[in-house]
Order: C-alpha cells, then structure tokens, then sequence
C-alpha cells in the first residue's frame, strides 16, 4: 500500500447488481451507510437503475445510456419510504438533508460492468472534478487545455461490489452473476475488488449444526436459566467443537432461520465492515479480488470464517417453453427484437426458468468449498484472479499466520525460520 493511500480513507467505488434501495436491493444502503459513517472512507456510487442479475461481464453497448441521479432516504433500505420517487432527479441537485437524504448516486440504465467501469472513468463528467477525486496527470499540455487522466489510471483505490441479494456460491453461480462480473470488471481495470454477497435462507434451509443432540443440549442448557434458543444456538457453532463437521442431508437444521431481519442485516452489516478493513489492509501478492459469501443466519452472533475454495458445480436446464398465449397473457416479459417486424411471429418461446434447489447446494457439501461453508452457516472469502479461478494456496506469500488456526502456536528457538505459508481453502481465518 503506498503511502499516500496510507494517509487518506480509501476511495471506494460501491457498485452491484440489484440496483438502487428496492425489495430485492435491501443491503446497498447499510453497507454504504456503515462505510462512510463507521469505516469513515471516501465512497462514490454508480449503480444499474434496475435489476440486472445473471449478468456476468457483460457490458451494455448498444444505444445510448440514460443516467439519473438518485438521493437516498435514510434508512429507507427497500425503497418503500413514502417520497422515494423523488429521490430520482435526470439532473444533479443539492442534497434535500431536511428531508432525509443522506447522498448522491449515479444511476445508469446499463449492466453491472458497464456501471463499474462507468464510475472508474467517468465520474468526474458525471459528478464534476471540482467535487470528485480524479487523478491527473501533473503537467498540463503547453495550450494551457486540463489534462486528461491516463486510459488505464482511475480515481479509485478499491471497488465494492454488492451486497448481492443471494448467495453467489459454485462456479454456475460465480459465472452468471453480475456482482462477481462487477467486480471482476474492476479487476480488470487494474482495481482492487472485492464482491460480497449474502446468502438468505428459507424454512429449514439454513446452516447445520453438527449434531442435534449438541444443539438440543444447548437449547436445555439455556432454557434452563431463563435464555432463547437463538442465543443457545450460536454458543453450538460446530467451528467451536472438536466433533467433525457433518454435511449431510441429515445434519441437524436450526430452529428458524433467518432471525428477524433487522438483527441479521446489522450483524451482517457490522461483520462484513470488519472484513472488507481487514482485506483491504492486509492486501495479498497475486489477488486481483476476493469473493465472499456471508450467511444471513443466527450463526453470525458468533461468526467464523473460512477461506475456501470455489464449488465447481454445473448449469441445469435453466429454460422452459411456455406457449404463445402465455406470452401474450403478459407482454411487458416479453423480448422485443429491432427486426421482429421483417419476421413471422413465433409460436413457441422460451422462459428463464432455473430449478433453484439443485442450483442452491448439493446433498453432499465438498469441504473447503463456499457452498460448505454457507450451508453450516460460515462466512466463505475465496482469492480470485480475473480468470474465474482461486488463487492457489501456495503461490503468494501468506497473511500474518494470526488469522489462521492452523499454524504452529510456538516455534523451537533452535529451528529454522520456515517461510510462511498462506492457509489454504478449508482454512479457519480468524479475524
């Protein structure tokens, strides 16, 4: 890390794929929210204007780009709050803080990439040099005209991509998703980058423990001096036992899961924070980005963490015919095409329709992988290059041996200094 980054806050670009605060965007705003209040850093925001999922990298490059401005209300995390139409302006405009909003965004009717790259190199048009950190070069051109900044030199010192909302676990995922092509794009502009994605669970779903006579002994335990079972349940964290891990089909479920959605998303919030600092500080030799995967689960009142690898799983079928009548029922889903008119209507079509469940986990869990450790309730953080490949445990020097417990607690006065070596996927970080 250079000095001079060393002396300032981080400038963060914060992107993702689920577009501005909405129902199926609810953690953008915490986690922005908790950057600049509680992290203190310098944090800009370019967003798609709408969902854009299963993007992957690509860029939108067709026509031109409509961009909006967008204001947010505090704590208005789904968007819903009474007013939050105003918040979108088609010109910048000074913050309304009376009325609760707490920043300016830029929002762009484009992909994931399009948006990261969008706030790496654009910034300065959209929101204005005099206001925004764009790094020139040092000497002006003799006509006395501003300098322009080098193709591949942006103002940026990391971008934050995400959170997703939904895991972003397996190959099949990682490769679809526009959260990891959001953040790859950065990588791929000479950015650091680091995509974060939180997995919701539904009914039984959740992480398992490692037996349910420890949790029902537990949850005795507890009940007996008056406590709840959703505390019990985080003192049964399996990382915390010497039993081994069980990942099957028949593993013991916790009670509920999620817990109330206010205490899960602070938690999470709060935790990834302290990741992302930890990252960002303690960079490691030969990552372009990391990918991680937090649980929205009880387990997180005691979280652990795991460096793992990437599960390398396969597509499904992931579409289904429907006919033309079923089309016609609902003509806003359907595609339009610049040449439908030189063609015959079609009769049949096809719909994304994905089978979530086998797509979700598998019945047995690989160990060391991210899948394994967001179904036993576990923060997953994998090294990526932009190739879609982890990083190999032994190529790069590793991190202080402190985040990890699977390093020698003392070493002989008498032995040789072995060369650190970096923790493996399958490794606890303990941060």
């Amino acid at each position: 890390m250079s000095r001079s980054i060393a002396r300032r806050p981080p400038r963060v670009l914060l992107v993702n794929d689920d577009g501005p605060p909405h129902f199926s965007s609810p953690h953008i705003l915490p986690l922005y929210t908790a950057l600049v209040n509680q992290a203190g850093w310098d944090v800009t925001v370019v967003l798609p204007s709408g969902q854009r999922s299963w993007g992957s990298m690509a860029f939108t490059i067709r026509g031109h780009l409509p961009v909006w401005y967008y204001y947010p209300l505090r704590n208005n995390h789904t968007g819903s709050a009474e007013g939050t139409a105003e918040c979108w302006s088609s010109t910048r405009r000074p913050i309304n803080r009376e009325r609760g909003e707490v920043a300016e965004w830029v929002l762009i009717d484009g992909s994931p990439t399009t948006a990261t790259n969008v706030g790496l190199f654009n910034t300065d048009v959209l929101l204005g040099a005099e206001s925004h950190p764009v790094r020139r070069n040092a000497a002006a051109p003799a006509s006395g005209e501003v300098a322009q900044p080098p193709p591949f030199s942006s103002w940026a010192d990391l971008v934050i991509s995400g959170p997703n909302f939904g895991r972003n676990t397996g190959t099949a995922f990682a490769l679809s998703s526009g959260t990891l092509g959001a953040a790859l794009s950065g990588a791929l502009a000479g950015v650091k980058s680091i995509a974060i994605s939180y997995g919701h669970f539904q009914g039984d779903s959740g992480p398992k423990l490692p037996s349910k006579s420890a949790f029902q002994g537990a949850a005795d335990a507890n009940s007996a001096v008056g406590g709840s079972s959703s505390s019990s349940a985080a003192t049964a964290n399996p990382a915390n036992t010497t039993e081994p891990v069980k990942t099957d089909a028949d593993a013991g479920h916790i009670v509920k899961s999620p817990p109330p959605p206010e205490h899960i998303e602070q938690l999470a919030t709060n935790l990834t924070v302290r990741i992302v600092k930890r990252l960002w500080e303690e960079w490691e030799d030969g990552v372009q980005c990391y990918s991680l995967n937090v649980p929205l689960a009880w387990t997180l009142q005691e979280p652990t963490i795991y460096w793992t690898k990437m599960w390398e799983n396969q597509y499904p079928r992931l579409f289904k015919q429907i006919s033309a009548e079923e089309v016609e029922a609902n003509p806003s889903k359907k595609v339009l095409s610049e040449h439908d008119g030189a063609r015959p209507t079609p009769s049949t079509y096809l719909t994304f329709a994905p089978p979530m469940g086998c797509m979700l986990a598998p019945e047995q869990l690989p160990q060391g992988t991210d899948i394994w450790a967001l179904m036993n309730g576990w923060v997953s953080v994998v090294r990526l290059t932009a190739k879609y490949s982890h990083v190999d445990a032994s190529s790069t020097p590793s991190l202080e041996q402190a985040w990890t417990d699977a390093s020698p607690a003392t070493t002989p006065p008498s032995a040789p200094a072995a060369p650190p070596s970096r923790p493996g996927p399958g490794t606890r970080w303990m941060l």
